[in-house]
């Protein structure tokens, strides 16, 4: 006997199935997203903190992240999000710390590069999920070293994105 449609409360929600055809509905929406990396290198001054600004856009599907002033993302859909940074730092004798602040705080995603890696450009990578609330929070994504003068984050070429900033939403 084909079976055409199950009511909800005829099955079993946890035990697992195998589909053969095309399943809608199931999952969520991982938007809104953005991703924008830096279109041409920046200065940091030694020991100050500096906001990054990733001017060049790869996708911000909500139009939700300024790159041209406040180099922020304000989601306006509540939900808990994952939030991404990376830089590439210049000289491997230069310890660069990059962080995420939440509505002006700084709370999340701290990482560092390795000042005695031997790479000669190392890099920072950080990763947070956090709570927004969909009206009204925002994320900026900072960093600062101690290298005693001005040094500059990478931007990127060939292919790729040295110093980038991106998010999207996990769950409502």
């Amino acid at each position: 006997m084909a079976i055409d449609k199950i009511q909800a409360e005829s099955i079993n929600l946890a035990d697992t199935f195998a589909f053969t055809g095309t399943v809608t509905g199931a999952g969520g929406v991982n938007t809104p997203a953005f991703m924008a990396r830096m279109g041409s290198s920046q200065s940091v001054t030694n020991n100050t903190e500096v906001k990054v600004q990733c001017s060049v856009e790869v996708y911000d599907s909500a139009n939700a992240y300024d790159n041209s002033t406040n180099y922020r993302f304000t989601p306006q859909t509540a939900g808990k999000y994952l939030i991404t940074h990376g830089l590439r730092a210049p000289l491997s004798a230069v310890r660069f710390v990059g962080w995420i602040r939440r509505n002006g705080a700084t709370d999340h995603a701290v990482a560092e590069t390795n000042p005695n890696s031997s790479a000669s450009n190392p890099a920072c990578l950080g990763s947070c999920i956090i709570d927004f609330n969909g009206s009204s929070d925002y994320v900026e994504y900072y960093c600062y070293h101690t290298a005693g003068s001005a040094k500059s984050l990478e931007a990127g070429n060939n292919g790729y994105d040295a110093t980038f900033f991106q998010g999207f939403k996990l769950i409502t």
